[in-house]
């Protein structure tokens, strides 16, 4: 149960949020006219940590599937590696559709912040997590796919903010900012 606002007005809604987030993007997909741009932000894997729906979670391939096989009263570790591997189905259903409809479009995925201190393991410490400046407070994911782009992995430094001259460059259009540099 939580409060979703849709065009200003808020209201209690109870599927997944996951869910409901991924179903909203690829209805917006299939009825935006071109050239589009979809921002579609998820709120997973945040607090409060929760077991997932077991329908959402296709574990096939998973060395070690949570996702719909917790135990009564996991941790919130277990619950965040779930929410983590239902986020992962629910973006992988949403990239499905969006395959057919432009396979050619630019997918940049970001984490926005470090792993919280409920999920750090291991040689990380807590301390050194979400809300701190050392690498486990700072360093998250960042995935791009589209014609042109590399298969690999960089260590190169990226801001999200150089996120906006990226885009502009790849739809074509000039993007004057002092802080935001293109990566393409």
């Amino acid at each position: 149960s939580w409060s979703k606002t849709t065009n200003g007005s808020a209201a209690t809604t109870t599927p997944y949020a996951t869910t409901d987030t991924v179903d909203d993007a690829i209805a917006a997909m299939m009825g935006m006219p071109e050239p589009w741009f979809l921002y579609v932000s998820l709120n997973a894997p945040h607090t409060p940590y929760h077991t997932p729906p077991a329908s959402i979670c296709q574990p096939s391939g998973c060395a070690a599937p949570l996702c719909g096989n917790l135990s009564t009263n996991p941790s919130q570790l277990l619950q965040g590696k779930a929410m983590v591997e239902a986020m992962d189905a629910e973006l992988g259903r949403m990239l499905t559709v969006l395959d057919g409809v432009d396979p050619r479009a630019y997918v940049i995925f970001m984490g926005d912040n470090g792993t919280s201190r409920q999920m750090v393991e291991a040689p990380f410490i807590t301390q050194r997590a979400k809300g701190s400046v050392y690498e486990g407070g700072v360093n998250v994911p960042l995935i791009v796919r589209g014609p042109g782009v590399a298969q690999g992995e960089c260590s190169g430094l990226v801001s999200c903010v150089d996120l906006y001259a990226t885009i502009a460059d790849l739809a074509g259009r000039p993007a004057s900012t002092e802080d935001s540099v293109s990566r393409v």
